[in-house]
């Protein structure tokens, strides 16, 4: 990658990450220390209106999101980072077939999603969805028997990790740590601290899982992956977690799946957000879920800050960029 500035040129910066004035004293603090005595601009534009005009002479754009009418008015962009990690909202054919530059935050998300992923199996194992039962209603006894009967240990279970980067890894270190034996798929098997397998051998091999987790990216090759077939091939009683993105299954064949049981379910993101009121998932006992927060925390903004800062400091000298994603495949 060459130096894509002069010297004296200046560097124009759009910045819609983050509406926190906090966030964008410390974004502009960060640019100027970085960019020390070159030329900068840095605009915060409060909507998509706004940021489409200001994109007009932009070099660069630090956002969670880009739309169509985004790039059109993209006459001079360059480069673009993404707050988030996932990318699949952006990806339209215009722009996918340009030469900008796309690379996200990936990797910033990899403790929180790791460590909701051990509280919901944690949740779900030790039965605790009966103790709002039993202080609703008073009574000893049952609520006793009942976890007494239904909770069962983590301990040497094996889970399968369908999803390999740096949410995977945290995950699989996680649960390791108590004891659960991990193994995973990625396109490719490769060596790692765990075993790796072929996407082409994930139906071959999902049956013999306790647990199976999704950390998978959105692509056209993972939309509805999770199938009918796939749920018929999981073990019985095997718990489902998705902390990906809802289109990576088909709702109505888990939806199946989770009535007919004994499947149960762990699930941070749904096919549609938020999550209708008349949605089906509330009814069923089998399920923990949670309104998308899995990767969300209060420190977020500023670890996304320091990612792109990370990149920025390395674009300005002509270095290669960190998280560089492949338009093409979509990661």
């Amino acid at each position: 990658m060459t130096d894509l500035f002069k010297q004296n040129e200046t560097i124009r910066i759009v910045s819609c990450a983050s509406q926190n004035p906090e966030r964008q004293l410390e974004l502009r603090a960060g640019v100027s220390q970085i960019l020390g005595d070159r030329n900068f601009v840095i605009q915060f534009p409060p909507d998509d209106d706004e940021t489409v005009a200001a994109l007009r002479d932009a070099d660069v754009l630090f956002t969670w999101r880009f739309t169509e009418p985004m790039f059109r008015n993209s006459r001079c962009l360059k480069w673009i980072h993404v707050s988030g990690a996932g990318v699949d909202g952006i990806l339209f054919p215009d722009f996918c077939a340009s030469g900008i530059l796309l690379t996200n935050s990936r990797g910033i998300h990899g403790p929180q999603m790791a460590e909701w992923t051990l509280g919901a199996l944690l949740h779900m194992s030790q039965d605790f969805t009966e103790v709002a039962a039993w202080r609703q209603d008073h009574q000893w006894k049952p609520h006793k028997q009942h976890m007494t009967r239904e909770r069962f240990i983590l301990e040497r279970k094996r889970a399968l990790i369908v999803g390999f980067g740096a949410v995977g890894r945290a995950i699989a270190q996680r649960l390791n740590a108590i004891g659960i034996a991990c193994e995973a798929v990625a396109s490719e098997p490769h060596a790692a601290s765990i075993p790796v397998h072929g996407a082409d051998r994930l139906a071959a091999i999902i049956g013999a899982f306790d647990i199976v987790i999704s950390a998978l990216p959105l692509t056209t090759k993972t939309e509805r992956l999770f199938d009918r077939d796939l749920f018929a091939r999981m073990k019985p009683r095997a718990i489902f977690v998705n902390v990906a993105r809802g289109k990576i299954v088909d709702d109505s064949a888990l939806i199946e799946a989770l009535q007919r049981g004994p499947l149960a379910y762990a699930v941070d993101v749904f096919s549609l957000e938020p999550l209708p009121e008349d949605s089906p998932l509330f009814a069923l006992p089998n399920l923990f879920m949670t309104p998308h927060i899995s990767g969300n925390f209060p420190d977020y903004s500023v670890l996304a800050t320091q990612s792109f800062l990370a990149n920025l400091s390395r674009f300005a000298a002509g270095q290669p960029l960190l998280n560089v994603v492949d338009k093409q495949s979509g990661y």
